[in-house]
Formats: C-alpha cells, structure tokens, sequence
C-alpha cells in the first residue's frame, strides 16, 4: 500500500506544470550587471557564459545566471543591484568604475567579482592587488597608462594633430584622475586635450555637437562602460563629421570606427568566470589576488580610414590583433 501511495504522489507530481523543470533548491546563482542593453552587451553576455560553459556551468543545469541591464543609465545601477541581492546571489559581477563604487556600497558580504576595474586600490575597492581582502575580486586594467599609448597611436595614424578633444564621462571615479595623466601624456606630444563631459545619451549627443563645432584634429575616448553601451552613437556621429577617433573598445570597430587600443573586454568577461568558479568551489575574494590585464588588442578599420582619407602605416597595420576591411 505505501509503494501504492508513493507511486500516485510521484505520478501526481509529473502532472504538475513545470515539475519536471524545477529548479533544485541548492543550485548557486551569479547576478550579473551588463551596463548596456541586451543588444549592445549581447558578446559580453556570451563570453560570459562561454567561461561559465568551460568550467561546467550551464545556466538552469546546475548554475542560475541572473541578468539584469542598466541601459547606459549609471543612476540605476543602485536599484538593479539591491534587487539582485535580494535574490540571494552566491556571487555578484559587475565592470566599470561605476558598478564597482555601487557594488561596494551595496554588500560587505556578497562576493563580489569584477571584470574590469581602473586601480582598484586608489579606488578603495582592494587592501592590495596580491591581497584584495574584503568581498572584492577580479581583472584589474592600468587606465592611466593605457591612455598615454592611446594618444601616441593616434599620432602615428593621424600625425598633424595637435589639437585632439577628449570624451570623458565624469561620473567615472577614475575619469579626472586619467584625464590628468591624459594631459601630462599630450603635452610630452605637443598636443592640445580638450575634455568634453558626458554621462548618458543626451550630454554625450550635445558634447558629439560641441565637438563637431570645435573641429579637433582627432578624438581620444577613454574605455568606460557607458562609452561602451553608446559606442555606435559615438562612431557614428565622428564619422558624419570626419574626424579621425581613438576609442576604448574593439566593438566599436567592428561597427565602424576607426581604430582602438584596449584590453579586449569579452576575453575578461570569459576569464572573470575562473573568479566565479572558484567562489562557487569555496574561495574567499578576499584572498584571491587581483590580476591585471596585460594584452592589449589594437583594432583598425581600413574602410573607415578610406572614408576619412587616411591611410593606416605599414607600423600601425603590422601591430594590428585586427583588420576590419
């Protein structure tokens, strides 16, 4: 009689809408940030889950990743993450400077993995980068001199300028802080940096408008995450007024820009998953080390140099990680 009973409770079970789907109780989520859309950030997603694959993680098997898009709105960031953290993650990501800043002020407790971050010891989110303590981890990018060899390949490319305009967003804890050693690195060049200020769409709109206006020789941008989630407005707005730009992300090239020199954000996003493994497996954040993104990608685009009558050297084309045609 009882294996009667056990058999119609199983039997009844089947029956039930979803029961052959559910979800076991134990199976660990990771909350993850993206600061753009689920169209612009659709590679970062994938390199993501890609890492997550390689270490034996299949979203709804025995991992749930938990998704949600800021839009490029940095103010939201604070409200996507407290309602993330209620759902209980076993690990929080996040990248930028200004995830990072909500993050920490969000939890003390919830690990917290980083896929990248400007100086995460000036900017108080690590102890040190050998031993970050706290609840913070992950790939830590060296902003400052990254921007100096940005401006010195956008000399080779565009050898005139001496009057480059810099877009920055301010609302970037980092932002004055590689501005400076923007300026310090144009003016060893004989160069003129003019910043412009932009944190959403509407003021990156209005200072692509007072660029046009100026007429510099060339842009520099920086590898921030909203000018990431607004990169084709930026490409697109530089192209229809014709000046030659240096910008932070790959992606931006492949959809027509001219050129970038940067740490390749979708192979972070895939490495940021041995983080994750190892929280998952027990690991304490605090005692795992920061590592630094050491290959930088350049990325050109020869039929946007076509367009803007430029010409890449055979140097710059044989430095190259990537040639789009």
């Amino acid at each position: 009689m009882r294996r009667r009973i056990a058999i119609l409770q199983i039997s009844a079970a089947l029956l039930l809408p979803g029961a052959l789907f559910a979800q076991p109780a134990s199976m660990p989520r990771v909350a993850i940030i993206h600061t753009g859309t689920p169209e612009t950030d659709g590679p970062f997603r994938e390199s993501f889950a890609k890492g997550m694959r390689e270490r034996g993680y299949v979203h709804g098997k025995n991992v749930i990743l938990e998704e949600v898009y800021a839009a490029g709105g940095d103010q939201r960031l604070p409200e996507l993450i407290a309602d993330l953290l209620r759902r209980k993650p076993a690990v929080l990501l996040v990248g930028g400077g200004q995830a990072v800043q909500a993050a920490k002020a969000a939890t003390t407790s919830v690990p917290i993995v980083v896929y990248t971050v400007a100086d995460p010891v000036g900017q108080g989110v690590a102890a040190s980068l050998a031993r970050p303590g706290g609840n913070i981890t992950g790939i830590a990018i060296l902003s400052e001199a990254l921007v100096g060899k940005r401006l010195e390949i956008l000399l080779e490319v565009v050898p005139k300028a001496r009057r480059v305009a810099y877009l920055m967003n301010p609302k970037n804890p980092m932002a004055e802080k590689i501005f400076a050693s923007a300026n310090g690195a144009a003016k060893g060049l004989g160069v003129v940096l003019t910043g412009f200020r932009a944190s959403n769409a509407a003021e990156i709109g209005e200072a692509l408008k007072a660029i046009a206006k100026q007429r510099p020789d060339a842009v520099l941008l920086t590898q921030d995450t909203t000018a990431y989630a607004y990169r084709k407005l930026i490409a697109d707005s530089l192209a229809a007024s014709r000046i030659p730009a240096m910008h932070g992300f790959g992606e931006a090239v492949v959809e027509g820009a001219l050129m970038s020199y940067s740490a390749n954000l979708n192979e972070n996003r895939r490495y940021a998953a041995s983080f994750v493994d190892r929280i998952l497996k027990g690991a304490n954040p605090g005692d795992l080390p920061f590592e630094q993104a050491t290959h930088m990608e350049l990325v050109v685009n020869t039929k946007a140099a076509k367009d803007l009558g430029i010409r890449f050297p055979q140097s710059v084309l044989l430095r190259a990680d990537r040639v789009i045609e």
